[in-house]
């Protein structure tokens, strides 16, 4: 299971989750708040393969490799 950091808590708009174990790492107090943190995490996951995707297909069309050779 991913690691719950501080940073997941501060992409949760709205959320108090306070509470943290002996490594730093976020204690959820319900299974929704657990499957929110990981659907928060999951997003900015999400988000940062598309933009690396985006970054790659830039290069290729910079350096001319046919799109259908790329898909």
């Amino acid at each position: 299971m991913a690691e719950r950091t501080r940073e997941a808590l501060a992409k949760l708009p709205g959320q108090d989750l306070t509470s943290y174990d002996y490594a730093g790492n976020v204690v959820v107090d319900s299974r929704y708040q657990s499957l929110r943190v990981q659907l928060e995490e999951d997003e900015y996951a999400l988000n940062t393969a598309r933009e690396e995707l985006h970054d790659l297909e830039r290069a290729a069309a910079r350096d001319a490799v046919p799109l259908e050779w790329r898909r």
